[in-house]
């Protein structure tokens, strides 16, 4: 029987939470990816006016909020072109698109810049219980 992902509501995910939602927040970035390119080759390729930029660019801008506001029903959140952060409760576990798997955590007050990768964060939680 298929998991039933509950929608629009705030989570508080474990790694292997975070990793079972994955092929589905893969699927939603995927298709923004392809449309979001799409578009911009628009912009980058054909000679426009600056109305017609400026409706490209408002056209980008949606495809964006659409994928922020799939990830939010989802109970992820974005934080930058294709970054989805999984809440754990303490940070967040992090995933940037095109990776293969969730390997990174950061602490709430770092952003991208200061994620680890999730092997060293479960070495140091160790050793921080072992002292």
């Amino acid at each position: 029987m298929a998991e039933i992902i509950p929608i629009n509501q705030t989570r508080r995910f474990t790694l292997v939470d975070a990793q079972g939602l994955l092929p589905v927040v893969r699927r939603v970035t995927e298709r923004a990816v392809k449309r979001y390119r799409q578009t911009r080759s628009k912009l980058e390729t054909m000679s426009k006016t600056p109305e017609q930029r400026a409706l490209i660019e408002e056209q980008l801008h949606g495809i964006m909020v659409e994928w922020s506001e799939a990830l939010l029903r989802l109970g992820c959140e974005s934080r930058g072109l294709w970054i989805v952060d999984f809440d754990c409760g303490d940070g967040y576990y992090c995933w940037k698109f095109p990776e293969e798997e969730v390997a990174f955590y950061h602490p709430y007050d770092s952003g991208f810049a200061g994620r680890i990768p999730v092997e060293v964060m479960s070495e140091e939680n160790l050793e921080e219980t072992q002292h």
